[in-house]
């Protein structure tokens, strides 16, 4: 039998941070993501008196059971199209009876 869900790879671009002789020095972290599910969340324009021209992507991406890494300031690519990560999702532990427990929303403004 197959399963009802099924997830797919994603990639997360993180920032590491590490100051060398006191000077900020950035690098980016690249790490592929098996078994998230993704499920657009809403597609809509952004507010018409801000940015007319703009609008807005969103998905929500169910990280599997076991991936703990924070995912605050960090962006994933879903697609070939890169998004920012809202907020600080957690693992939501207790009462999850699925092999996914941390969503998170990952959000595009173009425009």
């Amino acid at each position: 039998m197959r399963p009802l869900l099924k997830g797919r790879a994603v990639e997360v671009l993180r920032v590491a941070v590490d100051y060398v002789d006191g000077e900020r020095v950035e690098r980016a972290e690249r790490e592929t993501v098996d078994n998230v599910l993704v499920c657009p969340a809403s597609t809509t324009d952004a507010d018409g008196n801000a940015r007319p021209d703009a609008d807005r992507a969103a998905y929500a991406l169910a990280f599997p059971k076991g991936y703990d890494k924070s995912l605050r300031n960090c962006r994933v690519v879903v697609d070939g199209e890169e998004y920012a990560i809202a907020g600080d999702p957690r693992p939501r532990r207790e009462n999850c009876p699925t092999a996914w427990w941390t969503v998170a929303e990952a959000v595009r403004a173009d425009g």
